[in-house]
C-alpha cells in the first residue's frame, strides 16, 4: 500500500487580504495581519480511502483555550515547538509514536498484510534513517525541486482543507456577526481561538 504524507503552514487568525475584509479592519490605523501560524501534517493513501490522524504544530505546549483538555481527545495529534515548524525530531516522533499504530491498526481492520511505502518530499525535517523505526515502512523520497509537480498531496488535498477551513471559519464569523447578539467582527476575532 502508498501513502503520502506532506506538512503545511496555516495561519489560522487571518483573513484574505483581498477579499472579504470588513470596513472597520480594512481603516483601522496600525493593524496587522494575524501572524498565528500552525503547522499541520495531512496525510493519506493512494487509493483515498485512508486518511492519518492530522498532526498539528503549534508554538505553545499548553495555549490557554486547550486548558483542562486532553490532548489525546483532540481530533489531531498535538506537538509543540516555539516556531510551530516540522523538525526531523517532531517527525521521528509522529512516525514512531502515530503512523505505525495508525498504520498497523488500519492493515488489521482491512485484514491486509502490514507492509507500507511512504512517499515524502526531501524537506530537511524528514530524517533519511527513518526506515529503521520499522521492517514493514518504506520512505522513498521525491528528488528535489519536483515536490509542487509530483507530491500527491500537493495536488489539490491541502488545498481543498484550506478552502473547507477558510469557509468554516466564515460560515461561524457571519453566524456571530449576523446573529441575535450581533457581535462585531474585532469581537470575534478577538475570542477566536485555536
Amino acid at each position: 500500500m502508498i501513502f503520502n504524507v506532506e506538512e503545511t503552514g496555516l495561519f489560522w487568525k487571518r483573513l484574505p487580504n483581498k477579499k472579504y475584509i470588513s470596513k472597520v479592519e480594512k481603516n483601522a490605523q496600525g493593524s496587522k495581519a494575524c501572524k498565528e501560524r500552525l503547522t499541520l501534517l495531512l496525510g493519506g493513501n493512494a487509493a483515498g480511502d485512508y486518511k492519518f490522524k492530522p498532526l498539528l504544530i503549534y508554538a505553545s505546549e499548553n495555549p490557554r483555550p486547550l486548558k483542562g483538555i486532553q490532548k489525546r481527545s483532540l481530533p489531531v495529534h498535538y506537538r509543540w515547538n516555539k516556531k510551530a515548524w516540522m523538525t526531523a525530531t517532531l517527525f521521528r516522533d509522529w512516525v514512531s509514536s502515530c503512523a505505525i499504530p495508525e498504520l498497523r491498526s488500519y492493515c488489521e481492520k482491512e485484514r491486509l498484510e502490514f507492509k507500507i511505502l511512504i512517499v515524502l518530499d526531501n524537506a530537511p525535517s524528514h530524517p533519511v534513517d527513518l526506515d529503521e523505526l520499522s521492517e514493514n515502512i518504506k520512505f522513498v523520497y521525491l528528488p528535489p525541486n519536483t515536490t509542487a509537480i509530483l507530491q500527491p498531496m500537493d495536488q489539490g488535498t491541502i488545498s481543498n482543507f484550506k478552502s473547507y477551513y477558510l469557509r468554516r471559519t466564515f460560515r461561524e464569523l457571519f453566524t456571530a456577526t449576523e446573529g441575535i447578539d450581533n457581535i462585531t467582527m474585532k469581537t470575534f476575532w478577538k475570542n477566536f481561538t485555536i
